[in-house]
């Protein structure tokens, strides 16, 4: 279903123009009807059958004075006898006869007067149908003005809803094929086709009056009526329920009913007739309403155009109406004349296309204007140039003689494609700087503009040079440029002209903006969002978007990425932007964004050179912090290496000799990366230094540096530690955990993992760090390995996201326990390096390995 839907879409413009053919088609074989098969003869009097008592006798009858009966002359009270020699039973009779007969040409009356058989010669003349023309000629104009506004801007409610007023009035003005006699009719003798033309015609009269009523509800501003939401579904349902009352009737008492005596006219066509009079009238209250609400002059002066010539439409129907109801059956036979009026009612759709034309209605102004001048140009042109070039090839021709006429015409030919398509663009360009200024130099603007805009450097003058030349060069009254923020997620205005709310944003839901440019790319339309379109893609911000009198939204895309919207109000001329202009205005607002990604870019760039340089300031410091050489200390080998992930690291380890048999070893992981961790590491090394003493547990240290730390770091921030007391002399290590990872032990091919409670350093102020903080005391033995490492080593992981884990790193130390410190350390880096195979290192690597020689 949907993909029928983007089909139809898709191929709007070209069904369109299919359907407004095929009802133009009809229009062409209903007048053809009208003017060659169902006129009505017409000898200016009446026939009058006398009751039977007095012999059922046919008598003429108001008898117009100097009519083409009374110059024949016949008068009134004479009987008539036969026509053409056919005597008649019946005035019907009779119309057969002479209905037969064309227009000009003479039928024999046989007349009997005071007893005496008389001849008579009678020019026949003919009577049309001026209601079907009127109705016909509505129909079309308002078809062909609506076809124009639909192309122009197809995705308009407006501009479909006056299509469509065109459409199911072509429809009902088909019910003209239906009338004349058998004789005349030849859709009588088909009665399937009468029987499709009877449901078309009637199909178009349910819908028309509606559909006029919810057009004129909506334009030229949105009645209050059609703000609750049952007005818009009854107007939609109605037609529905009409129709099945047309269908119902035409079932029950005519199309299975041939004897029934059922008048037609006055159970199917008269109702419908009047609901659509009624609607036209109400549609009439309801534009002279909107009128009277209209501030604008220009406004109110489009408007009146069509307030005016739709109430000289509606008056010449009640005046039709009138006339009918008061006449005699006379009138119409002696006196057509006074039906003629009713051929003004297409000023109705006239009216339109004049305001259409000369105001910019509907945002029609490029399409309407375009398709006259341009049409006629390049007729024009390639008139001009087809005269010219076939005089020169006959010249030619007749010069060299005929054996060549071929080649001549291929040459004749190509020069005219070639000469023809340059002219004609010059000409088309003359036009519009001729007629359209305002249209010409918008153009100029903005290709001027797209061929600087790449050259302007910096995000600021970028969007400076952008609002300037919309607002100063096009003198728009309202414009903005917003930009996309993803940690909001909303459109934030960044420059612009006429807004009253400077902090004015947009909130994204559901991607809208996104969405509706994949469903115009599939129906190959301009990625433009309409008035019309705001509540839908902008429900929280639609009042917003119109209190600050935006008309048009062109998102700016770059790799199918939406990083901002350009906002604009009306032109300076007060229409929207439309047709080529908007075409215009997509191109541009590419470059537009190229431009600001481009910047963006740029400042990136310059983001990654300053990161670049802090990563190298931080590096510097971080080797600083770490110790250039491991100080000597009896009975211990140590060996230590921190190997960062990035330029910088968050780890930090150190070995600090606070005499000649007390050592502390520290490992330290700061969370996150870059100078705030260097700073970090920073000012734990300098507390660190400052706090290991020779009568200071590890417990007691790390409860005062943490009680230093928190008042300095931020809350995101927290610093996990394990601090280590080697004692030589007592032979034991004093071992304390701020939550950072257990600390190996490896003696003689056994291990053990100690993980002392605590929480890392940082994360709380003092009851519950130091309450959870747990010291604990290992012997010391002859060749025992002690390995103190960050997470980057136990969670190092493959290409397939395993861990190198506790085991791996236990195997190692314990195969290579018989080798020195450095040896050991070294063992596990290239484990891990082994285990990592090409995955990329995932997290900093430290490693202090303490091993006891004696």
């Amino acid at each position: 279903m949907k993909t029928i839907k983007n089909w139809l879409l898709k191929h709007q413009n070209k069904l369109t123009l299919v359907n407004t053919g095929i009802l133009l088609l009809l229009a062409v074989i209903n007048f053809y009807f009208i003017f060659e098969l169902l006129p009505t003869s017409n000898d200016e009097c009446l026939w009058l059958q006398k009751k039977d008592s007095e012999g059922g006798k046919i008598y003429f009858d108001f008898v117009k004075f100097e009519g083409v009966a009374w110059q024949a002359g016949i008068r009134d009270g004479d009987y008539l006898i036969a026509i053409n020699d056919k005597k008649l039973s019946s005035p019907m009779d009779g119309m057969i006869v002479i209905n037969s007969i064309k227009r000009g040409e003479y039928a024999t009356y046989t007349v009997e007067r005071d007893g005496q058989i008389l001849t008579k010669h009678v020019k026949i003349k003919k009577l049309l149908n001026f209601q079907g023309i009127g109705v016909i000629l509505l129909s079309s104009i308002w078809l062909i003005v609506g076809t124009l506004v639909l192309l122009g801007k197809k995705e308009g409610i407006t501009q479909k809803m006056f299509y469509r007023i065109g459409a199911y009035f072509s429809l009902a003005s088909l019910f003209y094929l239906m009338w004349g006699t058998p004789q005349q009719n030849p859709t009588f003798t088909l009665p399937y086709l009468r029987l499709v033309i009877d449901i078309t015609w009637s199909i178009g009269a349910c819908f028309l009056p509606f559909v006029w009523l919810k057009f004129f509800l909506t334009f030229p501003k949105e009645s209050a009526l059609m703000k609750y939401k049952y007005t818009s579904r009854i107007l939609s349902i109605t037609p529905l329920v009409v129709l099945v009352y047309t269908l119902v009737v035409r079932i029950g008492f005519i199309y299975f009913d041939p004897n029934s005596k059922v008048n037609y006219v006055s159970y199917i066509s008269t109702p419908l007739t009047t609901l659509i009079i009624y609607s036209m009238v109400s549609g009439l209250v309801i534009l002279f309403i909107n009128y009277l609400k209209i501030e604008s002059k220009k406004e109110r002066n489009s408007i009146f155009v069509i307030l005016i010539g739709y109430a000289i439409g509606v008056a010449t129907i009640i005046y039709i109406i009138t006339v009918t109801a008061n006449s005699t059956i006379d009138t119409l036979f002696n006196s057509p004349e006074y039906f003629t009026p009713i051929i003004l009612i297409p000023i109705i759709p006239i009216s339109f296309a004049y305001a259409i034309f000369k105001y910019s209605l509907m945002d029609m102004s490029d399409v309407f204007k375009n398709t006259i001048f341009y049409g006629t140009a390049t007729i024009s042109i390639a008139a001009s140039y087809f005269i010219i070039l076939y005089l020169i090839g006959f010249g030619i021709s007749s010069a060299i003689g005929t054996q060549y006429q071929g080649l001549i015409a291929g040459v004749i030919f190509i020069l005219f494609a070639l000469v023809f398509q340059s002219s004609k663009d010059k000409f088309q360009e003359l036009i519009t700087q001729k007629f359209y200024p305002e249209q010409f130099a918008f153009r100029k603007v903005l290709l001027k503009f797209s061929n600087e805009i790449s050259s302007v450097v910096g995000l600021d003058n970028i969007l400076n040079f952008t609002n300037k030349t919309y607002v100063e060069s096009l003198k728009l009254k309202h414009f903005g440029i917003l930009l996309w923020e993803e940690e909001n997620q909303i459109y934030d205005y960044r420059s612009g002209w006429g807004f009253n709310n400077t902090q004015f944003r947009l909130n994204c839901i559901n991607k809208g903006v996104l969405k509706i440019l994949k469903e115009k790319e599939k129906i190959l339309s301009l990625p433009v969002i309409e008035r019309c379109e705001f509540e839908a893609v902008f429900p929280l911000n639609y009042a917003e978007l119109v209190a600050e009198n935006i008309y048009t939204i062109i998102p700016l895309q770059i790799k199918g990425k939406i990083i901002g919207l350009l906002l604009f109000g009306l032109k300076y001329s007060g229409a929207q932007f439309s047709g080529k202009d908007l075409e215009l205005l997509v191109a541009a607002s590419n470059q537009t964004a190229v431009s600001i990604e481009n910047a963006r870019l740029y400042n990136l760039e310059l983001e990654n050179i300053k990161l670049e340089k802090e990563l190298e300031n931080a590096r510097k410091i971080q080797e600083s912090l770490l110790p250039k050489k491991i100080p000597f200390t009896k009975n211990l080998d140590i060996a230590g290496k921190m190997i960062p992930a990035m330029h910088v690291g968050g780890d930090y380890f150190d070995v600090i000799k606070v005499s000649d048999s007390k050592t502390f070893i520290i490992v330290g992981d700061v969370s996150g990366k870059g100078l705030s961790a260097s700073f970090y590491m920073s000012k734990l090394q300098t507390m660190m230094r400052l706090f290991c003493a020779e009568n200071k547990t590890p417990k007691e240290i790390l409860i005062e540096v943490n009680r230093i730390i928190f008042d300095n770091i931020d809350r995101h921030s927290f610093i996990t530690i394990s601090l280590a007391l080697f004692d030589t002399d007592s032979k034991t290590v004093n071992i304390c955990r701020a939550g950072h990872p257990p600390v190996l032990v490896v003696n003689n091919c056994s291990s053990v993992y100690y993980q002392t409670l605590g929480i890392g350093v940082g994360l709380e102020k003092g009851k519950v760090f130091d309450s959870t903080l747990e010291e604990l005391v290992v012997p010391m033995n002859k060749d025992d390995i002690f390995v103190f490492f960050s997470d980057g080593v136990s969670e190092a992981m493959n290409e397939n996201m395993d861990l190198f884990g506790f085991d791996n790193l236990k195997n190692t130390v314990v195969l290579h326990s018989s080798e020195t410190a450095n040896n050991i350390q070294n063992a596990i880096i290239g484990s891990i390096a082994f285990f990592r195979n090409n995955a990329l290192q995932n997290d900093d690597i430290t490693i202090v390995c303490v091993k006891i020689t004696e």
